[in-house]
């Protein structure tokens, strides 16, 4: 059986935008077909997303980080802001 999870929307706007739309688009499945996503997993070895994982939470209250970064998340966000400039 072929499924497609493919919605004809607009392009997001943003990182911020597309990265949302990208986890909420990884939780989609086909009721009866298949059990629905009990977690979505990100990895972020580098902490390369840091910056933006505060703003994603807010839009995404179900988004929960986990692991040795979860308790030192504003620090790495703000030395990675500082490494980009």
């Amino acid at each position: 059986m072929n499924v497609s999870y493919r919605t004809k929307t607009k392009a997001p706007g943003t990182l911020l935008q597309a990265a949302e739309a990208s986890l909420l688009a990884a939780t989609r499945h086909h009721a009866g077909v298949e059990e629905k996503p009990a977690a979505v997993l990100w990895t972020d070895a580098d902490g390369q997303w840091q910056p933006v994982l505060k703003k994603l939470q807010e839009r995404l209250p179900q988004l929960v980080v986990h692991g040795r970064r979860a308790n030192d998340l504003p620090q790495r966000a703000q030395r990675a802001q500082r490494n980009q400039t």
